[in-house]
């Protein structure tokens, strides 16, 4: 048996773990799932995030729009912030999309400056 401190660590780091195969495994049938087209960032939305210092960053994500394989036009924001933002209003990306729900999209993060 393990001591209970141990038990606590053991049981969180599983947790994280199972957590992010989890996601991991998601991500994967996902992309093998996706059709592949390409979009274009119609902007790009700040947040900003207060650090413990009293500072702050600021986190941009890219908005894209793309059509699907039958016409319709999906705008959606990257989960994926960054800062600074590495890609620009204009700027065409390649994107990911779900054919049975087309909101559900990604930019290929990969591919972004």
């Amino acid at each position: 048996m393990f001591h209970p401190f141990l038990r606590n660590v053991l049981m969180k780091q599983t947790g994280t773990d199972s957590v992010l195969m989890s996601h991991r495994l998601r991500e994967r049938r996902f992309r093998e799932q996706a059709l592949a087209t390409v979009g274009t960032i119609v902007r790009v939305d700040t947040e900003t995030s207060a650090l413990r210092d009293g500072g702050h960053l600021i986190f941009e994500y890219p908005v894209v729009r793309f059509r699907t394989q039958k016409g319709q036009t999906i705008e959606f924001r990257s989960p994926h912030g960054f800062t600074p933002c590495r890609s620009y209003v204009g700027e065409s990306v390649p994107v990911l999309y779900n054919l049975a729900e087309p909101t559900d999209a990604r930019v290929q993060v990969r591919s972004v400056r």
